[in-house]
């Protein structure tokens, strides 16, 4: 009898934490990025949009490594703790220049694999682009077939 009450508040406290942990990561941040992007300060800006890229990068991580996130206790908690600081605390300025500099080390490698992404991913594209022009054109032709009058 005390594990149904139990199940529910469990539900109930999980949900509420996914709603304040995605409404403080995702909706605070938002808002403040559109306030940055109407002002003229630069600073805010690049600061901003270095939030959105460690927001990415942990998504990222987050979704392809979650088995081990998984097991690291007190995660939820610890993902809300680092993007608090970042957003109200001094956390912006160190992901900044931790990501500046990360950039600046591999600057080179970086844009020399985008550019091979481009090449390899060319012709997938290229095909991708013929085969929906194709499908387009018969459903095109198909359905004027079908149109009464015609």
């Amino acid at each position: 009898m005390l594990a149904v009450p139990l199940l529910i508040t469990t539900i109930i406290l999980l949900a509420v934490t996914d709603f304040v942990t995605i409404f403080v990561t995702v909706c605070v941040p938002m808002w403040k990025t559109f306030r940055a992007l109407e002002s003229d300060c630069q600073i805010t800006q690049k600061l901003w949009l270095t939030f959105w890229v460690a927001y990415g990068v942990l998504e990222f991580l987050e979704t392809n490594f979650a088995i081990i996130f998984y097991f690291i206790p007190f995660w939820r908690m610890l993902r809300f703790y680092l993007f608090k600081e970042m957003i109200f605390g001094g956390g912006k300025e160190f992901v900044l220049n931790l990501i500046t500099q990360f950039y600046a080390k591999h600057r080179e490698r970086f844009l020399m694999e985008l550019a091979n992404l481009e090449e390899v991913f060319k012709p997938l594209r290229d095909e991708a682009i013929s085969l929906i022009d194709k499908f387009l054109t018969l459903t095109y032709y198909k359905w004027k077939s079908q149109q009464p009058g015609q």
